[in-house]
């Protein structure tokens, strides 16, 4: 089961938009995503936006074989690099706070958790 997180209670938590950029990483986006979705986090406060930068591999195929439903996939019809890659992602992002994972890395479950709550007790 997967433990929830809550900061004061899940309704004051702020959403996230987690992007990532992914060219040709059909051998590493799988552990990438699924370290998102282990995230200890509330899902409804959660939302991941892949962003794939015309990949020529299986990528695509590797993506939606996880049916991971908080999933925003969005594909570029040619390579425009990661920046533009990252800013297409924030531009249909609904987070309060947007966080950036490469689609060759993961991410411990707590990380947004830790994170939202030291920046929400900065305010």
């Amino acid at each position: 089961a997967k433990k929830e997180y809550s900061l004061s209670g899940d309704d004051e938590l702020p959403y996230v938009s987690i992007i990532v950029a992914v060219r040709n990483e059909e051998k590493n986006i799988k552990y990438c995503l699924e370290s998102l979705n282990s995230l200890i986090y509330p899902e409804n406060k959660l939302e991941i936006i892949v962003v794939d930068d015309a990949s020529n591999d299986t990528t695509e195929e590797q993506i939606k074989s996880l049916e991971i439903p908080k999933i925003t996939y969005l594909k570029n019809k040619s390579n425009l690099g990661p920046s533009k890659s990252r800013n297409l992602g924030i531009a249909v992002s609904d987070g309060k706070y947007i966080a950036f994972l490469d689609s060759d890395d993961s991410w411990r479950p707590t990380k947004i958790s830790k994170q939202v709550e030291v920046i929400e007790k900065a305010k």
